[in-house]
């Protein structure tokens, strides 16, 4: 039971470092200090016992070359005592110069812990000693006291002096062998401290290595299921967009087709009603125009109202027959597409001035794709005499005969325009759009300096389709 504590502890705690990256650092910080701090002082107490060691065989070699010239130094003398040469003596002063120097500097050489040993004091005295004993002698050489000389020859045991200062080298040589061994001791605790700040060093990058991996594996799934909700929520929306464009869509169409079938239904009530009480009204005024004529005393003026009573009807029949072709062409029904679209790009050419060129093969539609027809070409018309300042305009409409595609196409030579800043508000140009494309159809417009085309592309299905 504790360990599972202790383990659901431990990844609580865990999981609260990946949370905070700064203290992550932080502890990860620390730690590779004190590692450094335990590397360094292994690395300065490796270093000062190297140079220890190293101090110390260059003071046993000092005093191992003090020893030699100490016995040098006697031997010199006792081959001047015995050869009165001058030469030798020089060369035994030298030498007993020599040992003061060497003495000399193995003294400036020891350290506190050389200079406080005990054998080096032994060493030295002996030394000393034997010089001054050396020294008497060549002063009783040099005085002349032969007998002097020989008892101080024969009571001088060189052999035992000899001995003795070897000795206490060997003891000072084994006290700095001591010593050596105690800084390879060191020497050997600091590299092994040094290995282990390694290795502490090793674990801990390999802690905080497994920590931020850990971390970068936490905050990846964290970015995936962020993106997948962003993801998932961008479609949400996306299909909610799309489904509220296409109810507009099928509201404007449905909007659409409404108005143009409100306008055919007036456009007919006008054509069957007004129309035909409007054409009775006349036929009653042509009748009795005749009948009074020369009947009555004021005939002359009762015609004149009378022909000014007809022309009005007139004018009323040709003001209704133009209201019925903006609600509904009735050229359509009675003429067909084809021949309705040449009476309409005669009527604009008559009304604004513009050569309108046709080509126009036969085509049957249903009415509303032959309604759609033609009032795309209309609105096209209509803003071609508005905007462009044309002075020619083509009108085609063409029949694949591979597949029954129908292509309509109204071009004109006027100053064009950028068809990609079209407002919002430009509803002439959208709506002939939304009328194309509502009814299955593909809508284009290409426009520049030399002119403005707009096609319209009616494919073999959605003419069968719309039938």
């Amino acid at each position: 039971m504790s360990s599972t504590h202790s383990s659901q502890t431990l990844i609580k705690r865990s999981g609260a470092l990946m949370r905070s990256p700064s203290l992550l650092m932080a502890i990860a910080s620390l730690i590779l200090l004190g590692i450094l701090g335990v590397n360094e002082v292994a690395f300065r107490g490796a270093n000062s016992a190297l140079d220890n060691s190293i101090a110390y065989q260059e003071e046993n070699a000092a005093a191992n070359a003090v020893v030699q010239s100490v016995l040098q130094t006697q031997a010199l003398l006792k081959g001047y005592v015995a050869s009165h040469d001058t030469s030798v003596r020089q060369q035994y002063q030298a030498s007993r110069q020599q040992v003061l120097a060497q003495l000399a500097h193995l003294e400036s050489i020891l350290g506190h812990d050389g200079l406080a040993l005990p054998e080096f004091a032994m060493l030295k005295k002996e030394v000393q000693d034997n010089l001054h004993e050396l020294e008497i002698m060549q002063d009783l050489h040099d005085a002349g006291e032969t007998d002097a000389l020989a008892i101080a020859l024969s009571s001088y045991p060189s052999d035992n002096s000899i001995s003795s200062i070897q000795s206490v080298e060997a003891r000072y040589q084994a006290a700095q062998k001591a010593q050596i061994a105690n800084t390879h001791q060191k020497t050997a605790f600091f590299l092994r401290l040094s290995q282990l700040g390694v290795a502490l060093v090793s674990l801990a990058a390999l802690l905080v290595f497994f920590l931020y991996l850990k971390k970068v594996k936490a905050d990846r799934a964290q970015q995936l299921q962020r993106q997948q909700q962003l993801e998932a929520e961008q479609m949400r929306l996306e299909s909610i967009v799309r489904q509220r464009t296409a109810s507009l869509f099928a509201l404007a169409s449905h909007l659409q087709n409404v108005r143009d079938e409100e306008r055919a239904a007036l456009a007919h009530e006008l054509h069957d009603e007004l129309g035909s009480l409007l054409t009775v009204a006349k036929l009653d005024v042509a009748n009795t125009k005749t009948m009074i004529e020369g009947k009555s005393p004021d005939g002359a003026k009762v015609q004149g109202k009378l022909e000014h009573l007809q022309e009005t009807l007139g004018q009323l029949v040709t003001i209704k027959r133009r209201i019925i072709d903006r609600l509904f062409p009735s050229a359509l029904d009675t003429l067909g597409l084809t021949q309705a679209l040449e009476l309409l790009a005669q009527q604009f050419s008559n009304a604004s001035g513009l050569q309108v060129q046709t080509q126009l093969d036969e085509v049957a539609l249903p009415e509303k794709l032959a309604l759609m027809v033609y009032r795309v070409t209309q609105e096209a018309l209509n803003n071609i005499s508005k905007y462009a300042q044309a002075s020619r305009v083509n009108i085609s409409l063409a029949v694949a005969a591979s597949d029954g595609a129908m292509t309509l196409q109204i071009q004109d030579d006027g100053k064009g325009f950028d068809p990609a800043a079209i407002s919002a508000t430009n509803y002439g140009i959208r709506g002939m759009k939304h009328r194309v494309e509502s009814l299955g159809g593909q809508w284009a417009i290409d426009s520049g300096p030399s002119g403005t085309r707009i096609s319209v592309e009616l494919p073999p299905d959605t003419q069968q389709q719309r039938v």
